[in-house]
């Protein structure tokens, strides 16, 4: 999980330097912040079906147009590259077919890095059964 530290407060910046009452009635915000409760955030959703047998769809929705690799791995060993390039920003969804995996727990890893550099890592299980 990505935790993103926000600058403090410049009227509890003033009390902590020493500026007295007159700082706690002066309190401005400022320009153009984002709080964390309005980021615009990046979304692994549900696969479907899950659990599979041979194929799933997984889906992603990014608010912004980003680098996404996405990849399927088993015990620490990557199965499958789904995506590696440049979306846009929406909805977006890749095909994972097995070929020949055996049953059992998978894991799809999805990194995201935005224009800005700030990158997110989403985890989803995904259950193969044959």
């Amino acid at each position: 999980m990505y935790v993103r530290r926000l600058p403090p407060l410049p009227a509890l910046a003033a009390v902590r330097a020493g500026a007295g009452d007159e700082a706690m009635t002066q309190t401005q915000k400022p320009e153009n912040t984002t709080t964390p409760s309005t980021m615009p955030r990046v979304e692994l959703l549900p696969a479907v079906p899950n659990p599979f047998s041979e194929t799933t769809v997984i889906s992603f929705v990014l608010p912004e147009p980003a680098f996404v690799k996405m990849e399927v791995v088993r015990f620490n060993r990557r199965i499958a590259e789904l995506v590696n390039g440049q979306k846009s920003a929406g909805t977006h969804s890749v095909v994972f077919n097995p070929r020949g995996n055996p049953s059992g727990v998978y894991v799809v890893r999805m990194t995201v890095t935005n224009d800005s550099g700030v990158t997110t890592t989403k985890t989803l299980n995904i259950h193969l059964v044959k």
